[in-house]
């Protein structure tokens, strides 16, 4: 999913404990604007976290994997606006 959405910030989660990352990620999508999008740093394969965003948030978020890993995978997220 490619997304157009104006990208508001950049968050590098490889610092945060392997345990609190995706809760960090869940935050951080939640504060997020409609019509705007995140670009996210992590230091696993978003395979699993991709699958969970899908689960959760169907179609009102967009998804494109901008950097493939290893070592790191850079995923741009995006919050789709109300229509």
């Amino acid at each position: 999913m490619q997304s157009s959405a104006a990208v508001r910030a950049t968050f590098d989660v490889r610092r945060l404990a392997r345990e609190k990352q995706r809760a960090a990620i869940f935050s951080m999508f939640d504060g997020l604007p409609p019509g705007q999008s995140m670009l996210v740093n992590v230091d696993f394969d978003p395979a699993s976290l991709r699958r969970q965003f899908h689960a959760f948030f169907d179609d009102d978020h967009s998804w494109d994997c901008v950097q493939v890993g290893p070592p790191v995978w850079q995923i741009l997220i995006g919050r789709r606006a109300a229509p």
